[in-house]
């Protein structure tokens, strides 16, 4: 579950990356001298960058894509975009209200969440300062790039920029914060996965369904739905790759 606290969502995402390791190591006979890598987008650079600061896990590497310290009532921008890239995606979200509509609905819910006093531990602030006293001071900060789009308002990069200094690299890319976000998945690829996970001995979905054309009818002729860009995918990676 997701919720204020900050340290332990960043203790538990952290362990379970930890345990992941460690179970590619033993069961997937992955050597212990590949060198590990730590990517994380948006939140998760802020949890990332505790959990790296908490327990001095070090890394061969660290990326922060579009990194995020917003407070808890400034989160609701996030969403709010979210909202609005999938109204510009064509198929099954045209149901959903148009941009205006949705622009007063989250500037009331960012308006009332703030009066209510709600935040994150640590704060914006605090994390700050964890950021300058602890993860500037370790080796991670020194192996650091962040990745940074030039259409992104919820990026707050400047936060390392300022608490970090020259250690760490930046590289620009175009696109949006969502840019790093690409699903696709078609009906086909649904009822494969429904069959692959049915036991064995139990009912095929198909033969309910039928064939694609057949389900397709229970989705309003949709055969499939996708949100984001794969081409800024496919540009962010070849940059991480570099």
């Amino acid at each position: 579950s997701v919720g204020l606290d900050h340290w332990d969502l960043s203790k538990r995402t952290g362990e379970i990356l930890r345990k992941a390791q460690i179970q590619c190591q033993d069961e997937k006979q992955y050597p212990s001298s590949l060198k590990t890598y730590s990517i994380s987008h948006s939140l998760g650079c802020k949890l990332s960058a505790l959990y790296m600061s908490a327990t001095e896990r070090d890394y061969d590497g660290v990326g922060f894509i579009s990194f995020n310290n917003f407070g808890f009532s400034e989160t609701i921008r996030l969403v709010r975009e979210f909202a609005q890239q999938m109204k510009k995606t064509p198929g099954p979200y045209d149901f959903m209200m148009d941009d205006a509509v949705i622009s007063q609905l989250f500037t009331f819910a960012e308006t009332a969440v703030g009066a209510l006093g709600f935040d994150f531990t640590p704060t914006s602030s605090e994390f700050k300062k964890v950021l300058e006293m602890k993860y500037a001071q370790q080796e991670n900060a020194s192996k650091t790039r962040l990745f940074v789009v030039d259409n992104d308002s919820l990026d707050t990069s400047r936060d390392v920029l300022e608490t970090v200094g020259r250690k760490v690299e930046v590289s620009n890319l175009s696109g949006t914060h969502l840019s790093p976000v690409y699903i696709k998945l078609s009906l086909d690829d649904l009822l494969n996965e429904i069959d692959e996970t049915t036991p064995d001995g139990g009912p095929n979905v198909r033969d309910f369904i039928g064939n694609q054309e057949a389900a397709s009818s229970f989705t309003g002729g949709y055969q499939g739905a996708s949100f984001g860009e794969e081409q800024d995918v496919d540009i962010l990676v070849q940059q991480v790759v570099d």
